[in-house]
């Protein structure tokens, strides 16, 4: 998992008709990156080819996902 996008949605009276509703959307998306935490087992990550080049077709900047990802544990696995 690289990124992570989440949408609230508002009702906008102002454009609701009789018989349809009308929503504003407030898309986020936040870059996450399985960092080492302190008592937790490393994270592997692994990335197909194939993955980064539809990542970087489509702009993906890995510089802000190494360096500014949300910190992302995926499993509790502590070390004994």
């Amino acid at each position: 998992m690289m990124q992570v996008g989440v949408a609230l949605f508002e009702k906008d009276e102002s454009k609701c008709k009789q018989d349809r509703m009308a929503y504003r959307a407030y898309p986020f998306n936040f870059y996450v990156f399985p960092r080492v935490i302190e008592g937790f087992q490393h994270p592997m990550v692994s990335i197909e080819p194939d993955t980064m080049e539809f990542h970087a077709k489509h702009k993906f900047d890995f510089q802000r996902w190494l360096e500014k990802g949300v910190s992302l544990q995926l499993e509790s696995k502590k070390c004994r």
